[in-house]
């Protein structure tokens, strides 16, 4: 998937990832020098605290009554998607 990003996305999410480095060390002095190895390390404890933070697994099943009720309301499976944040796949199987 490719993403489009203005200039200032790009800088938020530099300063951010920037950050993270800084708190779990591999940022420090200008001067200060890694081998490749902790790098290398370090980069993939940030990937597994990131991938902590999302959470594993299936996001939490879909109420069918969530959509029915928008289906009631008049909405498209399309606007159920959008609104519940769920695939076009999961509205269609709730949609009976």
């Amino acid at each position: 998937m490719i993403v489009e990003l203005s200039k200032r996305e790009i800088e938020i999410i530099t300063d951010l990832l920037e950050e993270k480095l800084e708190s779990i060390g591999i940022l420090g002095d200008a001067g200060e020098r890694f081998d490749h190895g902790v790098l290398k390390e370090k980069l993939k404890l940030l990937a597994e605290e990131c991938k902590n933070e999302r959470g594993a697994g299936r996001k939490k099943k879909t109420d069918p009554s969530e959509v029915h009720r928008l289906k009631q309301a008049g909405a498209t499976q399309e606007e159920v998607a959008r609104k519940l944040d769920i695939s076009i796949s999961t509205v269609r199987r709730n949609w009976k």
